[in-house]
């Protein structure tokens, strides 16, 4: 909600390629990283911004902000914006307990909830491309041991 205030979405944008262009090589200038992940936010939900008028705005703006994040690294390979999950839904007492007091920020539990949730979407992320990339070796010795003389 702060950048909101004082970033245009442009300079954002701008910014925030950088930013990953920058990661990409952060463990060794020859070589990329790889996979470069930035979570998602859904400033929307949070406790405080549900009240009149905050909720007529909040979530068109939040959506708006993250697809400037989805266009920052669209060019990138191996580049994703990674969803906030959403918060447990009929169970308000464990809703409010992802936030503090303020109804604005995540608490420590949810905090810990947030980052659960982003390691199982990394490993599912990694765990589908190292399957494509086995397969893809699989289908090319498939290939050339069909190609071989007998």
């Amino acid at each position: 909600v702060n950048d909101l205030r004082k970033v245009q979405l442009s300079t954002y944008r701008s910014k925030l390629r950088h930013l990953v262009s920058d990661l990409r090589y952060i463990m060794c200038k020859e070589k990329a990283v790889d996979a470069v992940v930035l979570p998602a936010l859904r400033i929307g939900d949070a406790p405080l911004l549900q009240r009149f008028p905050l909720n007529c705005f909040a979530a068109p703006l939040c959506s708006l902000w993250e697809k400037e994040k989805s266009k920052a690294i669209r060019w990138l390979s191996d580049s994703h914006v990674l969803p906030f999950p959403h918060p447990p839904q009929g169970d308000e007492e464990k809703a409010r307990a992802l936030f503090c007091p303020d109804g604005m920020h995540p608490s420590s539990h949810g905090y810990e909830w947030w980052a659960d949730s982003l390691a199982q979407q990394i490993h599912n992320l990694l765990s589908e491309r190292e399957a494509r990339r086995l397969a893809a070796v699989e289908e090319v010795v498939d290939v050339s041991l069909g190609m071989m003389p007998l």
